[in-house]
């Protein structure tokens, strides 16, 4: 894969905005549009449960692709192998730095999701597509990890509530 490192600025910065815009700013604005029409957007509202939904298929789309790339790229195991535990400890770390901060404000739930939970899905892109894909591989690992941290978070206030339900 060649790369030209004489790119410039402004034509870089106009590549990676018209891929941006249908992404990003687009469904910015139509929600601005569709929010002028109340009842276009109740109608909209009552399918919010949908959101979960796309959003677990894009999550398992980028998933796929960072295992893709460990399965069929040429990479340097060490190097993959060191990105994905600095992802886990970064992961951890602001999870539980989120949550001592949330503690003195009796809100660690609040706290920990607001330094822990990442949407990392550009920081992917980007790497993808405009440097090697190793780069996509910390935060791709990033996204996991979070997923898994959170899961378990979801698991143990389950059990807990469960416990005290059948305890009453």
């Amino acid at each position: 894969m060649q790369h030209n490192l004489n790119i410039e600025f402004w034509s870089l910065f106009s590549n990676i905005l018209m891929k941006i815009v249908p992404i990003l700013i687009c469904p910015f604005i139509l929600a601005a549009i569709i929010k002028q029409f109340p009842k276009i957007h109740y109608k909209i509202r009552s399918y919010s449960d949908l959101a979960f939904y796309i959003w677990a298929a894009a999550l398992i789309i980028v998933i796929a692709k960072i295992v893709k790339y460990f399965v069929e790229e040429d990479h340097n195991e060490i190097i993959t192998i060191m990105l994905c535990i600095g992802a886990l400890v970064a992961c951890l770390a602001q999870f539980f730095i989120g949550k001592i901060i949330g503690k003195k404000y009796g809100n660690t739930i609040a706290a920990g999701q607001s330094l822990g939970q990442k949407n990392t899905v550009l920081a992917i892109w980007l790497g993808n597509v405009y440097f090697n894909p190793i780069v996509a591989v910390g935060a791709g690992a990033y996204v996991i990890w979070q997923n898994v941290f959170n899961s378990i978070q979801i698991y143990l206030h389950d059990r807990k509530n469960n416990n005290c339900k059948s305890s009453q």
